[in-house]
């Protein structure tokens, strides 16, 4: 097995732990080194389901719990390479659209950047995540029209737009994800990853790295990955520019993509009421597919190790909101708004 241990930089934190493998290139500051912002402090948990297993009948499933990192969710890993990244290039504002966690981790690493941050929300953006993004400096719109705006403001004011559909510096940041996994599970194949999908970049992201590990002989195989979607009743990742790749991904590994339906979240969340509390709506999604996929998984014996990508936090949504958001509808809104800022 691969002595593991050249590929990790044990006096840094977060994505940075993995900073010789994590891919893409990196622009120095004049003078200076890689600027590489961190907000994680450690690794986040790698947890046996015990309650899970007993109920599916199979003796190895895991979760990986990044609703545990600092900022409650797996995209933190993206926007803190992207942040750094951009920082490093000298810019002073950049933006985002998002429904809430991609907000939140681009807002705190932004903050901590010294950068000027436009993000535009859905005005059903869940309320406790609002109540964490209204403790941060971003600029906050809420809007129906939150994706459009977003690229409006990227395109006309040429900024760096963040969301990860739009944005492959993304990609790059996730990769440290899989990396994560391979250091705590230790297998070198078979074992199957169950991961909830919109754009589908942090599932690109974690196969990019998984894939360098076969490269590097720490995996004999690629795990088997398994796109999830649901909850809502429509698949977000069928209007993705990335769909194609997915799919790619999904039949290289012998995965699968899997729908499931609002009600089979629903009895998820009461067969395991204590976790249900602590993660979000997708992370419960992921837990519904591996039931939904029981008896696929019960055919194939061939190695039942389990792995379920915890993605994000259930924000409490009894916090209270500091401040009050901007409204835009219009372009001349926004247009407004921006002008103002810079």
């Amino acid at each position: 097995m691969l002595d593991f241990s050249h590929y990790i930089s044990t006096d840094k934190k977060g994505i940075w732990r993995y900073q010789v493998l994590l891919g893409g290139k990196r622009k120095k500051e004049k003078g200076g080194d890689f600027l590489k912002l961190n907000l994680e402090n450690k690794l986040t948990p790698f947890e046996k389901g015990e309650d899970l297993g007993k109920i599916l009948g199979i003796e190895n499933v895991y979760l990986k719990r990044e609703d545990l990192n600092e900022l409650g969710s797996f995209k933190s890993r993206s926007l803190a390479y992207q942040v750094s990244y951009y920082k490093n290039l000298g810019y002073k504002s950049l933006v985002i659209s998002s429904s809430g966690n991609g907000a939140i981790c681009a807002a705190k690493y932004c903050d901590l950047a010294g950068i000027k941050l436009f993000c535009f929300i859905s005005k059903e953006t869940d309320l406790g995540k609002k109540a964490i993004l209204a403790e941060t400096n971003a600029i906050v719109v809420e809007t129906e029209r939150a994706i459009r705006f977003g690229s409006y403001v990227s395109a006309k004011y040429k900024m760096p737009n963040l969301r990860p559909s739009v944005d492959d510096v993304s990609l790059i940041g996730i990769e440290s994800l899989a990396y994560e996994i391979w250091e705590q599970i230790r297998m070198t194949d078979v074992f199957l990853v169950f991961s909830f999908v919109t754009s589908g970049s942090s599932f690109i992201g974690m196969y990019n790295g998984f894939k360098k590990l076969l490269e590097l002989g720490a995996l004999k195989k690629l795990p088997r990955m398994f796109a999830v979607q649901g909850g809502a009743g429509k698949l977000g990742v069928k209007n993705s520019r990335r769909m194609a790749e997915i799919l790619r991904i999904v039949k290289e590994t012998g995965g699968r993509m899997i729908e499931v339906t609002a009600e089979e979240i629903l009895k998820q969340h009461r067969q395991c009421l204590d976790i249900s509390r602590q993660v979000s709506e997708e992370g419960m999604a992921v837990l519904a597919a591996i039931t939904h996929s029981i008896s696929f998984l019960k055919k194939d014996r061939t190695g039942l190790n389990v792995v379920a990508i915890m993605s994000g936090k259930n924000w409490l949504k009894n916090v209270k909101q500091k401040r009050k958001f901007l409204k835009a509808e219009s372009f001349e809104e926004v247009d407004r708004i921006v002008k103002i800022i810079l």
